[in-house]
């Protein structure tokens, strides 16, 4: 899998192939093809693809997540675009502070939800989980973090370390802990 800043080079360098002096005349007075251009970006590009690993970005913040909720499914996820799967385990990445996610989980057999939202908040991560929320969608509880009956700055009170009570006498627990020296944050989530 290719992220994005492999794909942004790629396609720069797909574009300095076939590019001549017509095509590149605002930004230069020389003539001919432009191939120093393409073997600059294919330096650059190569390593990433065949290390297989993109490089990630000191401010990105990283939250893999480990799930065992036996029982309930992931019903839904918000922003879609921040959440995805990487060899295999879920994960929310985010550009910065100031930024978070949630994804919403449902019983099997049941109506039950539960919604984990995680965040970054002035540097700091944070967590929280939401139960008996009725109809809130995930986009909902998580902006009611900002502003709504949900607080970040309760839920930025630097625990790592949450519990909620469902239906049936279980709970759904939540822990995270930060690698050290990285904005990277694995998280479990785990419903007994």
């Amino acid at each position: 899998m290719v992220d994005e800043q492999s794909a942004c080079l790629s396609t720069a360098t797909r574009v300095a192939l076939n590019a001549d002096h017509e095509d590149m005349n605002k930004f230069s007075d020389r003539d001919g093809r432009y191939d120093d251009v393409k073997y600059s970006l294919q330096r650059i590009y190569d390593p990433l693809v065949e290390s297989g690993v993109p490089k990630e970005n000191e401010g990105h913040y990283i939250f893999p997540l480990k799930m065992n909720t036996p029982g309930f499914d992931i019903l839904e996820s918000y922003p879609s675009d921040l959440w995805g799967v990487r060899k295999g385990v879920m994960r929310l990445s985010m550009s910065g502070s100031g930024t978070s996610g949630c994804i919403m989980f449902q019983s099997k057999t049941s109506s039950e939800r539960f919604a984990v939202t995680l965040g970054v908040h002035n540097w700091a991560p944070w967590a929280d989980i939401a139960t008996n929320f009725g109809d809130e969608t995930p986009q909902e509880i998580r902006d009611s973090f900002y502003g709504g009956k949900r607080d970040v700055w309760s839920a930025c009170n630097g625990s790592r370390y949450i519990s909620k009570i469902l239906v049936a006498d279980r709970s759904v627990d939540l822990t995270f802990d930060q690698e050290v020296g990285k904005s990277r944050y694995p998280t479990e989530v785990l419903v007994r």
